[in-house]
């Protein structure tokens, strides 16, 4: 089955009357269409759009510690490494990120921002987020084409960069299992194994 290629830019916060930051994780971000009607109808479901025209992605296969969620987190100190080594994936200098927020969660400023990018998805969760496959940079497919996520498209997303991380962290990543249109599924049980031996599971 193939993915949806969606192209746009990543981003930490947007200003209309006044500044809205987001509070981004390591499975997690907003993301701005180029075309937001990309979004709309996939797989019978359509995503959350903001006010600034953002969306906020939830990477598929990636599950990190919540550093925020109902007034609660997980062992915070890993969490926060995992959202700065994810916005530092993206292009993003995290050594220039400022936070405010009660919880100094919410981004304030960032540079560079906005950075461009492209998804893939094939679904949305209940919550109007795309899952998705997050990769930085262009891609010379045109936007909105059906693609096949194959192994080599596969290790350039940020997602394998995460899963390549999971040896030394406690980020979670499910077994896949090799479905018709994507290879996708061999380097996933590959990766996935070192983060489930340490006793955690995804939620995913």
């Amino acid at each position: 089955m193939p993915y949806k290629l969606v192209k746009g830019q990543f981003c930490l916060f947007y200003t209309g009357k006044k500044q809205v930051g987001s509070q981004p994780d390591g499975d997690s971000v907003w993301f701005k269409p180029d075309k937001p009607t990309l979004l709309k109808n996939v797989d019978k479901r359509s995503a959350k759009i903001n006010p600034g025209g953002m969306t906020q992605l939830r990477f598929e296969a990636i599950d990190t510690l919540e550093t925020h969620f109902q007034g609660e987190h997980q062992k915070l100190d890993h969490g926060l490494k995992e959202r700065d080594f994810t916005l530092n994936e993206l292009g993003f200098d995290v050594s220039k990120m400022e936070y405010s927020g009660k919880e100094n969660m919410t981004v304030k400023s960032a540079s560079p921002h906005p950075v461009k990018g492209f998804i893939m998805i094939r679904s949305i969760d209940p919550n109007g987020r795309p899952v998705s496959f997050v990769f930085t940079g262009s891609t010379s497919d045109s936007d909105g084409k059906d693609v096949f996520l194959d192994i080599a498209k596969l290790k350039k997303s940020v997602n394998a960069k995460s899963w390549q991380r999971a040896t030394h962290s406690l980020v979670s990543t499910p077994v896949f299992r090799q479905t018709s249109g994507t290879t996708s599924g061999i380097p996933l049980c590959q990766q996935g194994r070192p983060a489930r031996a340490s006793g955690r599971t995804t939620r995913r």
